[in-house]
């Protein structure tokens, strides 16, 4: 029997890859489900507060896969941003998010506690981090997606900035990129100055790259 096989016994059939990959699927599209129903509730809410500039959109959308996309973090709702900025038929959905259940903001952590921070996560295919758990335990979700051929997103900095500065980044993008050899796309998110009503959020996407070794 091969070691990647799974047996049914019930049936007495053995099910491989094929189970898995059909599993994967059927995640896939229930997130990518989710998140398409939430581009038109972020088209909303976005431009009712800013005037969005973006740079660099065809880098993100002909960026190949799999992809590991890398963004600073201005926001708890960074991730909406980039499903907005992506467009409602994007080629990359369903983007897999990285995140953490313990916040540096009591609101959020009063969310976490009532259990609606993992009922968004669940729904949207977050990946979740625990701190103190290891690099590699944390990474092993995200390998699975990018052998997969998926899009992970991470912010390296492991915490929202409101200060409009780039933290320190930790090393999880940059292990993941080179123990898988995918491709990472950088994304920056700077806030502007205030325009009438709507303030100005830039969107910076740079060139699909590789991390040397």
């Amino acid at each position: 029997m091969a070691t990647t096989a799974i047996e049914d016994i019930s049936s007495g059939t053995i099910l491989g890859n094929d189970l898995v990959t059909r599993k994967n699927r059927a995640s896939d599209s229930f997130f990518s489900f989710f998140q398409f129903l939430a581009w038109p509730i972020s088209f909303v809410c976005f431009y009712v507060r800013y005037k969005i500039h973006v740079k660099g959109i065809e880098s993100f959308r002909t960026a190949p896969h799999p992809l590991i996309i890398v963004a600073n973090h201005i926001s708890f709702s960074d991730s909406f941003l980039l499903h907005l900025v992506e467009g409602i038929s994007s080629p990359h959905r369903p983007f897999r998010f990285t995140g953490v259940r313990k916040f540096n903001w009591g609101w959020l952590n009063f969310l976490a506690a009532i259990g609606f921070i993992d009922l968004i996560y669940t729904l949207f295919g977050v990946i979740t981090v625990i701190p103190g758990q290891g690099l590699d335990k944390n990474l092993e979700k995200a390998k699975e997606i990018i052998k997969e051929g998926g899009v992970v997103v991470m912010y390296p900095e492991g915490r929202i900035m409101t200060d409009n500065k780039i933290g320190v980044f930790k090393a999880g993008a940059s292990v993941l990129a080179l123990q898988t050899g995918a491709m990472v796309l950088p994304v920056s998110f700077r806030r502007g100055t205030r325009r009438l009503i709507r303030k100005d959020l830039f969107v910076n996407i740079a060139q699909p790259m590789n991390i040397p070794n």
